[in-house]
């Protein structure tokens, strides 16, 4: 997913400089982002021996989000509605592509930053209240009671909700395959 940006930009530079499509995607494969280097190697290869639809159906076969977006966007632009400028719509994905996975990364450290605080706020009334018992043991002498160890333990299970809670709206849903039935 980071590495399409690049492969698009680089594949649209190429294409502004005048090669042709099936060069420029060898071009690509060979001196492109490191991870996606086979898949476009697999591109390039069917490309050759099977046409151009078949190499872009190639690329939704891992049912990845991101693949599958250029996929749909090389289909439009090569197969069904050919009318130029290919390269300034691949330059435009790959400045959407690269938002969406800012926007994606900032929102991971959000929830990272979150959970760091849930576990602070879940720990810091057990802490406290074990510091005040260590200064004043005569202070615990009430949670010792069947009413206080029931005030404890309710408070405890309020404590561990609220972690929970907390941990649930923080998450970052991560993007489904494309093949997913969810």
């Amino acid at each position: 997913e980071r590495a399409w940006p690049g492969a698009l930009s680089q594949l649209a530079d190429a294409l502004e400089a005048g090669i042709a499509f099936q060069a420029a995607a060898a071009f690509v494969a060979q001196t492109g982002p490191q991870p996606l280097r086979g898949d476009l190697a697999r591109f390039q290869a069917r490309l050759r021996a099977g046409g151009l639809a078949s190499a872009i159906d190639g690329l939704t076969e891992h049912g990845e989000r991101t693949a599958d977006t250029v996929a749909l966007v090389l289909r439009a632009g090569l197969l069904e509605l050919p009318a130029g400028g290919l390269a300034s719509v691949l330059r435009e994905l790959a400045g959407v592509l690269t938002e969406r996975l800012e926007a994606r990364e900032k929102a991971r450290s959000r929830a990272s930053t979150l959970k760091l605080e849930a576990a602070i706020l879940a720990l810091s009334p057990i802490v406290l209240l074990l510091l005040v018992g260590l200064a004043s043991p005569a202070y615990l002498d009430a949670y010792r009671t069947p009413g206080g160890t029931l005030v404890g333990a309710i408070g405890g299970f309020l404590i561990f909700g609220c972690y929970l809670l907390m941990l649930r709206l923080g998450r970052v849903p991560e993007p489904r395959r494309t093949g997913d039935p969810r």
